[in-house]
């Protein structure tokens, strides 16, 4: 009698929290590997509300992730096993490896965070970004340990077409940046930049799109420079991109950008710091300026010429368009990548 096949067990391991990068991952991921009949997919991860949501839309078994275990995982990883070993795990923060050991036969690292050296001890390593490659090779990953598996774009269901806005082809610009108020997103240029820009043209809009720890001092900041800028807490940034022209990204570290993508799909253009993701994603410069993190001026200067020439402006936001086309952001490209690595991992 001939053995029967059996699914691969894989678990996706996680002790990220935060609403953002790693969870928007996770979930999307998980859409891809469900949909191959020869994978039995299980979240191992805290009970947030999107993996609340990822587990049952897509009727996954969730393991929560506690502070107790979390704590258990990152110093006493041998107790943190399970009772039966999966084929391949996918840890998606490095100082899970030793615990992510205990759970299956294979240990594949996600490195979100462009930090390959805290997933040592890992059998493969997923880079995001050709940089994020080179940056694990230089800390002593070797090419049989590495792929390259950038984020996929999900494609949205063109809107209705909208009144032509006629105003807004002679007007002066808005101009937006958005996300988590944190340090390394470095909100700080982007508000002394707006400040630039407006002593020479006032009417210039800015707004700035975000909650987070850095925002009283993003506030005083702003006040200080004279409040170039409109912060606005949370907002839906769909809606915000469709009174707006162009979106700035100056962050200090950016291993991939899901918001860039995003605004390049609702038709911005896009204005970046030499970050891993956005030398990939606007395929270093061709698709949008990169520009100096630490240049105000560089960046206030950019700005005003494009609020002059609106012939360029224009063809910045075609460069978006033709960008998400690019196979390399292809639904079809993810999932052919990650069931070859699933099946090479455990043959």
């Amino acid at each position: 009698m001939t053995k029967p096949h059996l699914p691969k067990e894989i678990v996706f391991f996680s002790a990220d929290r935060q609403a953002g990068g790693i969870q928007r991952a996770l979930r999307d991921w998980a859409s891809v590997i469900t949909e191959n009949k020869n994978y039995r997919l299980t979240l191992h991860a805290p009970d947030t509300p999107a993996m609340h949501a990822l587990a049952d839309e897509l009727s996954l078994p969730h393991r929560k992730l506690t502070t107790i275990y979390r704590l258990i995982c990152r110093f006493l990883p041998r107790l943190s096993g399970l009772y039966k070993k999966a084929d391949i795990v996918f840890v998606h923060n490095g100082f899970l490896v030793s615990a992510a050991k205990q759970l299956a036969h294979k240990v594949i690292g996600v490195c979100h965070n462009d930090k390959p050296a805290k997933f040592e001890g890992a059998d493969h390593l997923i880079c995001l970004t050709p940089d994020g490659m080179n940056k694990a090779a230089d800390a002593g990953w070797t090419p049989e340990q590495l792929s390259c598996i950038p984020h996929f774009i999900t494609k949205t269901a063109p809107a209705n077409p909208q009144p032509i806005d006629t105003s807004r082809t002679t007007s002066d610009l808005h101009i937006i940046s958005a996300g988590r108020l944190v340090a390394k997103k470095h909100f700080a240029l982007f508000i002394e930049a707006a400040a630039l820009a407006k002593s020479s043209n006032p009417n210039l809009r800015f707004t700035l799109a975000g909650t987070g720890p850095e925002a009283s001092r993003l506030r005083e900041l702003n006040t200080a420079f004279g409040n170039p800028v409109s912060l606005i807490g949370w907002a839906d940034l769909k809606e915000l991109a469709k009174t707006s022209d162009i979106f700035c990204s100056p962050s200090k570290d950016e291993p991939y950008g899901y918001v860039l993508t995003e605004m390049m799909q609702a038709g911005l253009a896009i204005l970046a710091s030499p970050s891993f993701g956005a030398n990939l994603i606007l395929d270093k410069g061709n698709v949008g300026p990169i520009l100096p993190v630490s240049d105000a001026q560089a960046w206030a200067d950019k700005l005003l010429s494009l609020n002059k020439d609106r012939d360029a402006l224009k063809a910045l936001k075609s460069a978006s368009m033709t960008r998400l086309q690019d196979p390399l952001f292809s639904r079809d490209r993810f999932a052919s990548d990650i069931n070859n690595l699933i099946d090479h991992a455990v043959s």
